[in-house]
């Protein structure tokens, strides 16, 4: 399957949120097996849930909402929220503007169903009581992003396009 040497390139990937290491076959064979699947470096998109398949290319939206994604898609199924976002930009965000970078991310999946896309909203209340916007990866479905070549290894080296057929 793997024009990349002898399978020995390590991919930095996220498997329903859990950050793991893999040879290139092996983050194939997750990265076709998942219902959701992210290739990073070429930005290309794939699902197939319940019936519905398609795919996409991420740049079609706004890097918000790309880095609101992919925040998303490397928390597990743990909440992500409005401070959650501030805290790794280092910016305040209105909540209204929070939930644009979800509805524009929704905007990937085109026309389906928004049951289901990968992430629901969520109010999450957190200690201090004040109720803010939140957003959850599905819990019970599964998930993949491929983040790129680990290490010295160079992303230009790796043969991108075969992620794009499942064979």
């Amino acid at each position: 399957m793997s024009d990349n040497g002898d399978n020995t390139t390590l991919l930095d990937c996220y498997d329903t949120g859990r950050r793991i290491r893999l040879p290139f076959d092996d983050a194939h064979r997750l990265f076709w097996d998942r219902q959701y699947a992210w290739l990073v470096p070429t930005d290309f998109y794939r699902w197939s849930i319940d019936g519905h398949a398609g795919q996409n290319n991420v740049r079609v939206i706004l890097p918000c909402a790309r880095s609101f994604g992919l925040h998303l898609h490397t928390r597990s199924t743990k909440c992500f929220t409005l401070s959650a976002l501030c805290a790794l930009e280092d910016t305040f965000l209105d909540p209204r503007n929070f939930n644009k970078r979800a509805a524009r991310f929704g905007e990937l999946f085109g026309d389906l169903p928004r049951s289901l896309r990968p992430f629901y909203y969520y109010k999450f209340v957190p200690p201090d009581g004040l109720p803010q916007p939140a957003y959850c990866m599905h819990p019970g479905r599964t998930w993949f992003v491929i983040m790129g070549a680990i290490g010295a290894q160079s992303d230009d080296g790796v043969d991108w396009a075969q992620f794009e057929d499942p064979s």
